[in-house]
């Protein structure tokens, strides 16, 4: 009787150490399946190190979503893509109908505009935006593009080159400095990827340069964006002034105290240059473009001027002339 009783003890024992040591394994094994993205569990579990586009079967849709929810695992991301729903929204789109794979990653802006040949000095407007990720990258790097690129999409403000007269320096500096700019993009990236990932992961050879002490600083940001290495004399080639008095430094120091000879940080992907740079080249090919639709417009507007009669119309036409030969010469 005895007997029996220590066996159905020790049974009894060998059952809860059977029991512990199954508890002990499935929560390790559950550690180790969240270690293994550094927290985050979704239904999809890419390789946050592999293509991302391979990883998902070229399935840019469930990529996306997939993007989207683990982005807003990230309070920071999280509140951005508030901001970026909320704006495609008033579109009548969702985040979906607004990204899709490229080449690079990239926020293109299409402005459409519209009059009628009769009165070409009546013009509407309509802005299409797409965000492009580029389908190269790895889960982590398509990550932080895709809240990069919605930084430009939800606070950069649209400025219409048909509309607006900006000078180079301004561009430059509506590019790099401004609220959804490439620095405000750029600070808010590491923001994500900490909250992700924690400080030290891969984008601490990237990320760790932005840093005032424990921190990331959105000035440092900034700064670190006029390193322009090789780039420098180039780019201060094109604030040497009209008449040929007065060196460019000094223009360039006034309007870009910031400007270094330090190797660049940020390399624009678009272009392949330094974003100074990038930003002036993509100054003079959108002006380029621009000028090319204006000319054909002010033949139409030379047109009526000839025709109209009354002297409003012909006032209106004029001011338009006017705005033509101030923005492109013609």
């Amino acid at each position: 009787m005895i007997l029996r009783k220590r066996k159905v003890i020790l049974q009894f024992i060998f059952s809860l150490i059977n029991l512990v040591i199954t508890v002990v394994s499935i929560f390790t094994i559950t550690n180790l399946q969240a270690s293994d993205d550094q927290g985050l569990i979704y239904q999809d579990n890419p390789n946050l190190r592999s293509n991302w586009y391979s990883e998902f079967d070229r399935d840019e849709k469930r990529a996306f979503k997939w993007i989207i929810g683990a982005l807003e695992k990230s309070n920071t991301a999280k509140l951005i893509l508030v901001d970026a729903k909320r704006k495609a929204s008033r579109e009548g789109k969702t985040l979906l109908d607004i990204v899709v794979s490229g080449q690079v990653s990239l926020t293109d802006l299409t402005v459409v505009r519209k009059f009628l040949p009769e009165s070409p000095q009546k013009i509407q407007y309509k802005y299409d935006q797409v965000v492009r990720i580029s389908s190269l990258l790895t889960v982590m790097q398509a990550m932080t593009d895709f809240i990069h690129e919605f930084v430009h999409y939800s606070y950069r403000e649209i400025k219409n080159p048909y509309e607006t007269n900006l000078s180079l320096a301004q561009f430059i500096k509506h590019t790099v400095e401004d609220e959804g700019g490439e620095a405000h993009a750029a600070y808010v990236e590491c923001l994500v990827a900490a909250e992700l990932w924690g400080k030290e992961n891969l984008l601490e050879s990237h990320c760790q340069k932005l840093k005032q002490g424990k921190e990331w600083n959105r000035e440092v940001v900034i700064k670190d964006f006029y390193k322009v290495g090789k780039d420098y004399d180039a780019f201060v080639q094109y604030f040497i002034s009209r008449n040929g008095r007065g060196p460019a430094s000094d223009s360039v120091t006034n309007e870009f105290p910031f400007l270094s000879k330090e190797s660049s940080i940020f390399v624009s992907a678009a272009y392949d240059l330094s974003y100074p740079l990038a930003a002036i080249r993509e100054y003079y090919k959108v002006k380029n473009t621009v000028c090319i639709n204006e000319a054909k417009r002010k033949n139409m507007l030379t047109k009526m001027l000839k025709v109209k009669t009354n002297l409003s119309g012909q006032g209106e036409i004029q001011r338009s002339l006017a705005t033509l030969e101030n923005k492109c010469g013609i």
